[in-house]
């Protein structure tokens, strides 16, 4: 799933621009909404994700602070 999510993502956006961390906020909730993690589940690291996504964790960790403003 991981950095082939961001680009098929980022293909998809080509017409109209949104942040990559958006994009990653994006791709964290779908698998959250597909079961991926559970409610009171740890989520994987940042740095984790991060290299599972091919971002930098600066890049996760705005992310997930969009999701908990949220």
């Amino acid at each position: 799933m991981g950095r082939e999510t961001i680009a098929r993502e980022a293909a998809q956006d080509a017409l109209g621009y949104r942040p990559l961390y958006r994009r990653v906020r994006d791709v964290l909730v779908k698998r959250i909404s597909e079961g991926l993690w559970h409610a009171g589940a740890v989520i994987p690291s940042e740095p984790e994700l991060a290299a599972d996504l091919g971002v930098s964790q600066g890049t996760v960790r705005k992310a997930l602070d969009a999701m908990a403003a949220e």
